[in-house]
């Protein structure tokens, strides 16, 4: 658990040293925030898949252990802020595996200290790095973000027609089911609406679900019970709550209950869709994966034989997976990454370069789920034609 560090009057004076010289150069660090957002945004809109909220204080207090053994105390200017991680920019270079602690002012008053490893640095611009870390435990963002903040998910945006899966929508208000079956009418999204918990509790027994919409305010009940009941029931997946709340308090319990992000009401259908889009965006159950190499008779048998590989390695994923072998599963992408390409298979390698790179940002199998479940969707789905 966070933990509030004493203070320490040298330190506090470094680190305020080291403020006052960050608000001097704040529209400065605006600009460099502003264009790696943007860099992302265009370079990974369809690769990164977790949940990050955007945090920009620029004065955050951070300890750093350097490797020689000396310790620094400084104030950075954050970037962004997820439940493992947070990325901030650091004028200097930090090797990767040094340990921090960051000291983030909580929401409701106090401030807790957060340790974690760096495991990202690169050079940005002129002293500036940018600099990811991986937390040692994990953190509830909406402690330390607004709601916005909380409800901003880097997703695949993939086209409306990739949407698949099945997705339960529980809400008491017939107008509010009808508008969701309305908005999801034009994805493959097969969508089952339900009225209350007892439905719900008989629709998660019967039928495995991607995803579940929930209503946060009922007239009998709330998200928080009908998460947990539906918990208890069997249902594993994720849960988005869909609300017009504003209490910080009853975000935090949303949080707490499990949800892993809001939908504001009023929404619309773009903003639907880019919400739900990372967590059931796949290959729709119906197409196949071809090399392109296939009409050349010379490649016919090397191309079977890797297909047979590729299947191999699709089962291996699901035991590493199952198994928590985040080592076993990135050797695998490496494989696929080098050697689809060369079959014909150009979609399989780059799907297998996302999943890496997920994974080497990450080191989560759990945070790079989306991205190995859609390596593994095009494992199983190649062929020879």
């Amino acid at each position: 658990m966070p933990n509030t560090m004493a203070s320490n009057s040298s330190s506090n004076r470094d680190v305020s040293k080291d403020g006052s010289n960050l608000a001097k150069q704040q529209s400065t660090i605006t600009a460099i925030l502003d264009k790696l957002d943007a860099a992302d945004n265009s370079k990974f809109r369809n690769r990164r898949q977790a949940i990050r909220a955007t945090y920009r204080p620029i004065d955050i207090p951070i300890r750093i252990f350097h490797p020689g053994g000396s310790v620094a105390f400084k104030a950075v200017a954050m970037r962004n802020l997820s439940a493992t991680g947070a990325g901030f920019l650091y004028t200097g270079f930090l090797h990767i595996g040094t340990r921090i602690e960051l000291t983030l002012p909580r929401r409701a008053g106090g401030e807790d200290v957060i340790t974690g490893k760096v495991i990202f640095c690169a050079h940005v611009t002129g002293s500036f790095h940018q600099i990811g870390v991986r937390f040692e435990q994990k953190i509830v963002p909406a402690s330390y973000v607004d709601r916005e903040s909380m409800e901003k998910i880097e997703g695949a945006g993939l086209p409306p027609l990739t949407i698949g899966g099945s997705v339960l929508h529980i809400d008491d208000s017939e107008v509010d089911r009808k508008l969701m079956a309305h908005y999801l009418k034009s994805t493959k999204v097969l969508l089952t609406s339900v009225a209350g918990l007892e439905a719900a509790v008989e629709a998660v027994k019967a039928t495995k679900f991607g995803l579940v919409l929930c209503e946060l305010n009922f007239k009998t009940t709330t998200g928080e019970v009908i998460i947990a009941k539906l918990r208890e029931a069997g249902y594993d997946g994720r849960f988005i709550v869909v609300t017009s709340e504003t209490s910080a308090e009853r975000f935090r319990a949303i949080r707490g209950a499990g949800a892993i992000g809001m939908l504001s009401k009023p929404y619309d259908l773009a903003k639907l869709k880019k919400l739900i889009s990372p967590f059931l965006s796949r290959v729709a159950a119906d197409d196949v994966v071809a090399s392109t190499l296939a009409a050349e008779p010379s490649m016919q048998s090397l191309i079977e034989r890797y297909v047979t590989s590729v299947r191999q390695l699709a089962l291996e994923i699901e035991t590493a997976a199952k198994e928590n072998q985040l080592d076993r599963i990135r050797q695998i992408c490496n494989s696929l990454k080098g050697s689809g390409s060369s079959y014909g298979f150009a979609i399989l390698s780059e799907s297998a370069k996302e999943a890496m790179r997920s994974l080497d940002a990450t080191m989560s199998l759990q945070e790079s789920n989306d991205q190995i479940r859609k390596l593994l969707d095009l494992c199983k789905r190649v062929i020879v034609r």
